[in-house]
């Protein structure tokens, strides 16, 4: 009786093992090639990649991966043929396209997430990978707008920053008015507080507009909802910034993104912008090349900032997108489970710890904890993450954004109101929003 017990004991402590550590277990159902394709990214992250594969193959034995390195000019034509032909690499990192989930080209990843995996990503990077209620693709990374600061001219007007970079619409408001000023003493004004403008695929300023609860879609509704009352608060709010307040860079419909960063960078006619996070490095250079001699002006004093908080205290922020890696179509179901291993893997809190401050992005799972910690420039924004907003993963998005920022940037130039503007773009999306 007692060595059936000790037997029973025994079955039970493999099976919980076998659940535990799930990747063996398939290891043993399955072995042979798994088809790895990524784009280049920085060297030292290329290298915690490819210790990953390594690791991964350990853990596995009988798989081998076998890694392609796509490149940034014919990477995405690459992967099209390979997806038209029939034979697209079993993953692929920054391979989830629109295209591949209507062709049925790519897996859906839900029968793989756990409960833990669910609590653990940032409802935002799930939500940029969903469609039709569906999630497409392991979350990799978030990519986030931040605004930028000038700490010299916000010292020249004695308007202190923001503390640890926060800050409410009404403290952001009276900041950038105390920041609207003639330098020269022509009578004209030389400096705005704020630059912005709305053009098409830029969603820098939909921070703002996201403050209150304002979308452009209701992505589970299929609905247009960029006339919601919080939607409008916010776009009131830009506007009120060029026409009411006067302390933004006037022309703001008319202006490129590259208008708005020239007027940060080098006229220094703006004391604050928002662009992504990744182009922090560019000021350290401008710095460096300003040192040295090799170009004219003056250092920037930058600093870093969340958008303004609405009333509900939330740091919102807008974000371009999500890297993920997608999985595609397997017809052995043994060799599935372990590619989708690998994706989780690759994705794992631990592993993005390490390679998302490599890449100079934020984590999308709140496992990997805060990666830049004392980080003078990130370090604000970290607690963002959790609250921002993606475009949404629908088909026919390039086309709404289209329309959408054309009405914006009418209603910003005062060629419409704010509520023909927003009627305009509904008739238009409401057309593009079946598929």
């Amino acid at each position: 009786m007692r060595r059936a017990c000790w037997v029973l004991v025994l079955v039970l402590l493999v099976g919980s093992l076998a659940v535990s550590f799930g990747s063996i277990g398939a290891a043993s159902k399955w072995t042979g090639t798994i088809q790895v394709w990524d784009f280049p990214r920085p060297d030292a992250a290329a290298e915690w990649e490819l210790q990953a594969f390594k690791e991964f193959e350990e853990l596995h034995p009988g798989v081998k991966i076998e890694y392609t390195k796509l490149t940034w000019a014919g990477g995405n034509e690459k992967l099209d043929v390979s997806v038209a032909a029939g034979q697209p690499p079993d993953i692929c990192g920054s391979g989830l396209r629109l295209p591949y989930v209507l062709q049925g080209a790519l897996e859906p990843i839900d029968d793989f997430l756990t409960a833990e995996d669910l609590k653990d990503f940032h409802e935002g990077s799930l939500n940029a990978v969903k469609l039709n209620g569906k999630y497409w693709g392991w979350p990799w990374y978030n990519t986030l707008y931040t605004m930028y600061l000038n700490a010299d001219i916000f010292n020249e007007r004695e308007v202190p920053l923001p503390k640890n970079g926060e800050w409410t619409y009404d403290e952001f408001l009276s900041a950038m008015q105390k920041l609207t000023f003639d330098r020269d003493g022509d009578g004209k004004i030389d400096v705005y507080g704020f630059g912005f403008t709305f053009q098409p695929t830029y969603l820098q300023p939909f921070g703002i507009i996201y403050a209150e609860g304002g979308r452009i879609l209701d992505i589970d509704k299929n609905e247009f909802v960029l006339d919601s009352p919080e939607a409008v608060v916010g776009i009131q709010r830009l506007y009120d910034m060029v026409w009411k307040h006067k302390c933004a860079l006037p022309n703001a419909g008319g202006l490129t993104t590259t208008d708005v960063n020239n007027a940060f960078l080098n006229t220094r006619s703006i004391a604050a912008f928002v662009d992504t996070t990744g182009i922090i490095s560019s000021f350290a250079t401008h710095n460096k090349k300003v040192e040295a001699g090799e170009i004219e002006g003056e250092k920037i004093n930058l600093v870093t900032a969340q958008y303004p908080k609405g009333t509900n205290g939330l740091p919102i922020a807008a974000g371009p997108g999500v890297g993920s890696w997608a999985v595609f179509k397997q017809k052995d179901p043994a060799k599935r489970e372990v590619v989708m291993e690998l994706a989780k893997y690759i994705t794992r809190g631990e592993g993005q710890k390490e390679v998302v401050p490599l890449i100079g992005v934020f984590p999308s799972r709140k496992s990997a904890g805060n990666v830049w910690a004392g980080d003078k420039n990130l370090q604000h924004i970290v607690p963002a993450v959790e609250y921002a907003v993606y475009p949404p993963m629908h088909p026919n998005w390039n086309k709404i954004d289209d329309k959408v920022m054309r009405e914006l940037q009418l209603a910003v130039l005062n060629e419409k109101t704010i509520d023909a503007a927003l009627k305009e773009a509904k008739r238009q999306v409401e057309r593009l929003l079946n598929y």
